[in-house]
């Protein structure tokens, strides 16, 4: 089993004076990912270990349209600016709208595109029970948004629209996830170079050449009612209050608290460890444990629009 520390852009998504005035943002094609704090129902575990459905908040990804407000952020901190309510779109995405990926939206945590196409094919065979640490460096401190526990997985193809049927709402996954790369060739056959760079993930502008057979690995993690190894996947969240909307991203202290982890010239996903059952399971607990040490919920399972 393997624990993936995978930086992701950290800055939250900003928003147009005409998004703010009309209440919703479009859908992201500015080329690079950035962080949402989003509000949504989901399911959360409190500290008897029993799942309450509740509103929550909590740092994530989320590309299609949305509702959006503006916060009072308090300055000079990671306190976010916005707060957006996910609007599930009714077409399909135009060429250059971004992938929302990892999704933590729906019955499981979904991840299948994000850099696995860049560098190493580490990505793209990770055994039942790894973990995948989604987040950013700011300093010393890695902000977690995401704990991935990897579940089901299986290969599929880009460049078939269809490859994934079968998975848990397919329909919804295929309209925020794979119709963005999906869309119709070019006359000449060949990929447009957009979708080259969207495959990249992240942001990055390193063209990767994309293949008719191009394979990646469909994941989705393990739930809280199904776990692996006891581990299941979660986001750090916290229960919606309307009077006091806002946190911190979960800091994990790279130099006392997560040794394991890096900061410096963090670029690339790294392999914090290849290990057995037992320690992944005790660096999962740790992580509950920094979760809850925040006063922060473990959100287990997140309602789509």
């Amino acid at each position: 089993m393997k624990v993936i520390q995978f930086p992701h852009p950290g800055n939250e998504h900003h928003y147009s004076k005409q998004e703010l005035a009309a209440g919703i943002k479009n859908w992201n094609s500015n080329k690079t990912h950035a962080r949402n704090f989003i509000h949504a129902d989901g399911t959360y575990i409190d500290s008897n270990g029993v799942p309450q459905k509740d509103s929550l908040t909590f740092w994530g990804e989320w590309e299609p349209p949305a509702k959006v407000q503006k916060l009072q952020a308090v300055s000079g901190t990671d306190m976010p600016k916005y707060v957006i309510e996910p609007i599930m779109p009714v077409s399909s995405p135009f060429p250059g709208q971004m992938n929302t990926d990892p999704l933590v939206f729906g019955k499981y945590f979904k991840y299948a595109i994000c850099r696995q196409n860049q560098r190493s094919v580490v990505m793209k065979n990770l055994n039942a029970g790894s973990i995948i640490l989604f987040g950013c460096v700011r300093g010393t401190d890695f902000l977690l948004d995401t704990v991935f526990v990897v579940n089901n997985s299986r290969k599929f193809l880009l460049s078939d629209k269809n490859s994934l049927l079968g998975i848990d709402e397919y329909g919804k996954y295929k309209k925020i996830v794979l119709d963005t790369f999906f869309f119709k060739k070019n006359s000449c056959g060949a990929i447009p170079r957009k979708q080259h760079e969207l495959i990249n993930g992240c942001g990055c502008k390193n063209i990767v050449p994309l293949k008719a057979t191009t394979m990646n690995t469909y994941y989705e993690g393990a739930r809280y009612d199904n776990p692996v190894n006891g581990m299941y996947s979660f986001v750090p969240a916290e229960i919606y209050d309307a009077n006091n909307i806002g946190f911190e991203r979960l800091k994990l202290d790279t130099l006392k608290q997560f040794p394991e982890l890096h900061y410096k010239n963090l670029q690339n996903f790294y392999t914090v460890m290849d290990s057995s059952s037992s320690n992944v399971k005790d660096f999962w607990n740790r992580l509950c444990t920094a979760t809850e040490n925040s006063g922060l919920v473990k959100a287990v399972e997140i309602s789509y629009p």
